[in-house]
């Protein structure tokens, strides 16, 4: 499962992960990303992981997805990833990442570092209604 929030006085769009991580989820919100900067324009990502308990994605499902263009193209972006498997396959996500081209994310352990990566002070992220994505669509 997934949650959208956006803060558009910083322009940053918060994926938030929980519970078990599939590739459907995963597809899903690239999608409703794609969908969003349609309306937004560019916007930076910030994705956290801090509350995934199960990964259900293969290691070749990672690679494969990393070799392809980055959702937010040149946008920097910034994975939370605070259990060691999930850091282990998020620089491993990174260097596939820019092994193909893309702009490598950044990986960190808390959403306190992470905003501190994207500059970030008072942060005001509002949830992006499903209804808002499915007009975008």
């Amino acid at each position: 499962m997934f949650r959208l929030l956006f803060d558009a006085n910083h322009r940053v769009l918060l994926t938030r992960f929980f519970g078990t991580l599939s590739r459907e989820d995963l597809s899903a919100a690239a999608e409703s990303a794609r969908a969003l900067m349609k309306r937004e324009g560019p916007v930076r990502g910030l994705i956290d992981f801090s509350d995934v308990q199960t990964i259900d994605v293969s290691i070749e499902h990672f690679v494969s997805r990393a070799r392809k263009p980055a959702v937010l193209a040149d946008g920097e972006r910034v994975y939370v990833m605070p259990r060691p498997d999930l850091y282990g396959l998020g620089r491993m996500y990174g260097t596939y990442q820019g092994l193909a081209g893309n702009r490598e994310p950044s990986v960190v352990r808390t959403l306190a570092e992470a905003y501190v990566s994207l500059g970030l002070t008072e942060p005001d992220f509002r949830p992006v209604p499903e209804s808002t994505l499915d007009r975008l669509a």
